[in-house]
């Protein structure tokens, strides 16, 4: 199974949108020809294709074919089939009416705050859209400059979206090299990587540029991630790109349990099929297909952040 976009992931559920064809592209088609193109794309695309009854679902769709008199008819039948992926409704169906929209609109960024040489927090948010990446990445950068003897970096808010934004973002706290994998149901797998000067490669290839400069914090230094259960998708890529760092620990409660990567598939009339196509894998080649499970579960939001701050700041490097 080929992979594609393999780091854009859907950052909530129900109310996400895709960028559907341009309208010169859509075409007329019978709702049994658009039926067999939805399955042929779940079936080629999907991550847990393996996991559905395809000759009874293939049956059914002959069924809807003869009734239906417009691919709109079919739309039930479509979204019933996603569904059975399994996935924690990762993977979508988007009719054209939610299509579209605004893929541009800039989010909200990160923030932070430090104390001199002490411990600094980060706030991570999630990343969407095309604009304001490199606003976003600049801005992580300068919260993440050397200065402090350790880090809480906050990915309660980080509901997903694009992880090569987000690691660019931190990569002073994560250094060169590899940073998560991702692994298809053909068990090929494709690493995200920090360049040494701060490039994010995909599976080798160039996918977020250098932005000057990159400084690593100084090793040794304590990094402890707050995760939550609004922490998804491609917010908990990040976290496992921190899994198993002997200067790292995680604090909160259990993700969102869509630790996958996804790629949207346009349909004929204007649709779009979002499709989980691979799971995450962190540094030990563990594979990850559910809720992560914080190294410390501390259900309190604020009792969670004291954690991290006290377990950052018993450090070799703020002693």
């Amino acid at each position: 199974m080929a992979v594609a976009a393999l780091t854009v992931g859907c950052s909530s559920g129900g109310g996400s949108q895709a960028s559907a064809p341009p309208t010169s592209r859509l075409r007329q088609i019978s709702p049994a020809a658009y039926l067999a193109e939805a399955i042929r794309a779940v079936r080629t695309t999907a991550y847990y294709a393996d996991q559905v009854d395809w000759p009874t679902w293939e049956a059914e769709a002959k069924r809807v074919a003869t009734s239906a008199t417009s691919t709109e008819d079919t739309y039930p039948f479509v979204d019933r089939l996603v569904a059975a992926l399994g996935d924690h409704r990762h993977s979508q169906f988007i009719p054209p009416s939610r299509t579209g929209g605004d893929p541009g609109a800039p989010g909200p960024m990160p923030t932070g705050s430090r104390r001199g040489s002490g411990v600094a927090m980060v706030a991570l948010p999630g990343f969407s859209g095309t604009s304001g990446a490199g606003r976003y990445i600049d801005r992580g950068r300068a919260l993440t400059a050397a200065g402090p003897c350790g880090w809480v970096l906050d990915l309660r808010q980080d509901v997903g979206g694009n992880a090569t934004v987000m690691l660019s973002a931190i990569a002073p706290l994560l250094g060169p090299g590899p940073a998560v994998r991702f692994r298809d149901s053909d068990g090929a797998m494709y690493p995200l990587t920090i360049s040494p000067r701060g490039a994010i490669l995909e599976a080798g290839h160039l996918v977020v540029p250098a932005r000057g400069h990159l400084t690593r914090v100084p090793s040794g230094t304590r990094i402890a991630v707050v995760q939550g259960v609004a922490t998804n998708s491609a917010g908990e890529a990040v976290v496992l790109t921190f899994r198993g760092r002997a200067t790292s620990r995680s604090f909160g409660f259990t993700t969102a349990g869509r630790p996958s990567s996804t790629t949207s598939v346009a349909l004929a009339d204007g649709s779009v099929l979002r499709l989980t196509n691979a799971i995450d894998v962190d540094h030990a080649g563990v594979a990850h297909e559910g809720p992560i499970e914080p190294d410390e579960r501390i259900l309190d939001p604020d009792a969670a952040l004291a954690a991290a701050r006290a377990w950052s700041a018993a450090g070799a490097r703020c002693r």
